[in-house]
């Protein structure tokens, strides 16, 4: 795609962005006033870049498929407090990442939420509720290296 003529090319990428637009926002993980302005970012960004942006993504993702853990969180005994969800389509938690290092994890799903853009930003629409739970990791953190 990135060695088509530039005619070719802007022919192509034009359905393209319609595409990805259509994935982000009807798959729930965009809310629908957020179009505009991924619309016009879209609208500005180069077929090329795009095409680097996506190249590079699929290689950390293959990289990520082989991940067994954190790394050096378990050796440097790193306290680590994981808000997970089981409906957020953006930050998809995976538990083998967390085996056996030490995270602690809390699982914040709402089951009655319906917009799953609020289900991502749990820490936004319930501040309080987050401050405490980071208030508490941090003492039982601090309590734990004292003893250590």
């Amino acid at each position: 795609m990135t060695n088509r003529s530039t005619k070719n090319l802007d022919r192509a990428w034009k359905p393209m962005k319609g595409r990805v637009l259509y994935l982000m926002s009807e798959l729930g993980s965009l809310p629908h006033l957020s179009r505009v302005p991924i619309t016009r970012a879209l609208k500005r960004l180069p077929a090329k870049v795009f095409a680097i942006q996506i190249h590079s993504a699929l290689k950390d993702s293959i990289a990520f498929d082989g991940q067994k853990g954190i790394r050096m969180v378990k050796e440097f005994q790193i306290p680590v407090r994981v808000l997970k969800s089981e409906r957020d389509p953006v930050a998809s938690f995976v538990q083998r990442l967390y085996q056996n290092c030490g995270v602690d994890i809390t699982d914040v799903t709402n089951p009655k939420e319906k917009n799953l853009f609020r289900e991502h930003l749990y820490h936004m629409v319930h501040p309080v509720t987050t401050a405490k739970i980071i208030d508490e990791f941090v003492q039982k953190a601090e309590f734990a290296r004292k003893e250590s």
